[in-house]
C-alpha cells in the first residue's frame, strides 16, 4: 500500500458538508492509471460545464459515468510550474519555477511517478509541450519518457547525431496515443502509469500555420479553440476505448485535466489577457478534472470540494485505493487555494475560496489596479467588475489569509538546468508562444 503523499498547503480544511459523490470500493489490485493533461483547456469551455456548444460529448459521457470535480484550480497560469505542482504536490513557490529558460523541478522534490514506480508500476510519459521536456526534470520516475517530438543533438545522452530542426511538427494526440498504447501492450503483467500532455488546444491561435497540423474538426464551430476541444474529446475517447480493451485495463483509473486555461475574449478591459500566463482570472487558472473507471471503481457523482492541482498525488493514490482514505477528496479539500504567476515579468499573487478570487498585482498592471476582488464564475473584467472596496468584509480576510500564506511560503530559489538553452530549443519554445 502506498503512503499518502502529504501536501504542503496552508489553510487546508475538511468541509462540513461532504460533496455529493458516491465513493467507489476501490480496486482489488493496483489499477492501471492514465493521466492526461489537455494543455490550455479552461474548465468552462467543456459542454459538461454548461457551455452552449457541444464541444466535448465524449468527455461529457465519461464524466457522467465517473467523478466530475467542479472546483479545481491550477496554482499558476502557465505550463511548467503548474504541471510540476501536479506531479510533486508542491506549490510553484516551493518549487521556485518562474522562468522559462532554465528553471526546473528541484531534485529533492517528491515525484508521484517515483512513488508509483517504487510500488511496481511501469511508467510512461510523453509530452507535446517542450516546457515539459526531460531537461526540466519531468522525466524523473519514468521508465520511458518521450520529449516533444522535435529532437536535437543535445537531447541525446550518447552523443550521437540527433534529428535536426527540419522535423517541425509537434506530435498530435493520436501520435501520443499510439505510443502510449504500444507501451501498455508491452507491459501486460505490470500495473502501468501513462502520463500524456496534448497540445491541440494550446495551438488554437495558430491553427492554420501551426507546428501541429490537424483538420478533422477544423471549422466545426468556427472557433479554433472550440474545434480543438472537439478534436481532443474524440481522440481521447478513442484512446480510452482502446486501452480499456487491453488485458488488465478493465481495472484502470482514467484522469483528465489541464495545466491552465486561456483568457480568450473574456476580459476585454484587461491588457494582455487573451492568452495565458499573465493573469490569475478563472479563465486562466480554473481547470477541469474528470475521473473515470470502466466499472465505476473510482466512484460516481459531482465533487464540489475546493482542490488545487497540487492535490493530484494524494488524489490519485487515494482514488486508486492505494491509501486508507475511502473518499480522498474529503481529506484533500481546502479552505483556500493560493495562486501566483511570475511569467515574463508579471508578478501577481492571489487566493480563492471557490466563491471569491482575490488578486494582488505587483507589476505594471498593479499601477492601475494593485488589488482586486472578483466573483468566481462571473464576468471578470478588471476595474469594471472589481469589488475589493465594495465588499471589504470579504476582501479583508482573504487579504489576511494570503499575507499569512506568503509569509509562511517564501518563494524558493530556482533550480537551474545544467545545460544552456540551445538555439534550437529557443526556436521551438518561441514557435509555440514562449520566450517572448
Amino acid at each position: 500500500m502506498l503512503p499518502l503523499l502529504l501536501l504542503g498547503c496552508s489553510g487546508c480544511s475538511r468541509p462540513l458538508d461532504l460533496p455529493p459523490a458516491t465513493p467507489g470500493p476501490g480496486f482489488d489490485a493496483q489499477p492501471n492509471i492514465l493521466l492526461v493533461v489537455i494543455d490550455t483547456l479552461r474548465a468552462d469551455r467543456l459542454s459538461l460545464s454548461g457551455y452552449p456548444r457541444p464541444t466535448s460529448p465524449e468527455l461529457d459521457a465519461r464524466a457522467a459515468a465517473g467523478l466530475l470535480f467542479t472546483n479545481v484550480w491550477a496554482p499558476t497560469s502557465w505550463t511548467r510550474p503548474s504541471v510540476a505542482a501536479m506531479l510533486t504536490g508542491l506549490h510553484p513557490a516551493a518549487l521556485g519555477i518562474s522562468d522559462e529558460r532554465q528553471d526546473a523541478i528541484p531534485p529533492a522534490a517528491p515525484m508521484l511517478t517515483e512513488t508509483l514506480q517504487s510500488a511496481g508500476y511501469a511508467t510512461f510519459g510523453m509530452t507535446a509541450n517542450p516546457n515539459l521536456n526531460a531537461r526540466f526534470g519531468f522525466d524523473r520516475g519514468f521508465d520511458t519518457y518521450i520529449d516533444s517530438e522535435v529532437m536535437f543533438d543535445w537531447m541525446l545522452k550518447d552523443g550521437a547525431d540527433g534529428v535536426s530542426a527540419t522535423h517541425n511538427l509537434l506530435p498530435t494526440s493520436r501520435d501520443i496515443s499510439a505510443r502510449a498504447l504500444e507501451f501498455a501492450r508491452s507491459h501486460p503483467e505490470q500495473p502501468a502509469l501513462l502520463f500524456l500532455d496534448m497540445m491541440e488546444v494550446h495551438e488554437h491561435t495558430r491553427h492554420h500555420t501551426s507546428l501541429m497540423t490537424r483538420s478533422e474538426h477544423q471549422g466545426t464551430f468556427k472557433s479554433p479553440y472550440d474545434d480543438a476541444i472537439r478534436q481532443l474529446s474524440a481522440d481521447l475517447d478513442a484512446l480510452i476505448t482502446d486501452l480499456t480493451n487491453l488485458p488488465g485495463w478493465q481495472d484502470s483509473l482514467v484522469v483528465i485535466t489541464s495545466d491552465h486555461g486561456e483568457g480568450l475574449d473574456s476580459h476585454p478591459s484587461v491588457p494582455d489577457s487573451r492568452i495565458h500566463g499573465r493573469h490569475l482570472y478563472d479563465s486562466q487558472v480554473r481547470v477541469p478534472l474528470i475521473v473515470w473507471s470502466p466499472a465505476g471503481q473510482a466512484g460516481t457523482g459531482s465533487v464540489d470540494a475546493l482542490l488545487s492541482l497540487e492535490d493530484m498525488p494524494a488524489l490519485l493514490t487515494g482514488l486508486a485505493g492505494l491509501t486508507p482514505d475511502p473518499a480522498p477528496w474529503h481529506a484533500a479539500a481546502r479552505a483556500h487555494v493560493s495562486l501566483e504567476t511570475r511569467f515574463r515579468g508579471m508578478d501577481k499573487v492571489g487566493i480563492t475560496d471557490g466563491m471569491w478570487l482575490y488578486i494582488e498585482s505587483r507589476d505594471a498592471w498593479g499601477e492601475t489596479l494593485p488589488v482586486e476582488l472578483q466573483r468566481v464564475g462571473s464576468l471578470q473584467d478588471g476595474p469594471k467588475t472589481d469589488q475589493a472596496a465594495a465588499a471589504s468584509a470579504i476582501t479583508t480576510p482573504l487579504q489576511g489569509t494570503l499575507s499569512s500564506w506568503l509569509t509562511d511560503n517564501p518563494h524558493a530559489e530556482p533550480h537551474l538546468t545544467e545545460e544552456d538553452l540551445s538555439a534550437e530549443m529557443e526556436a521551438l519554445l518561441e514557435s509555440i508562444g514562449y520566450l517572448e
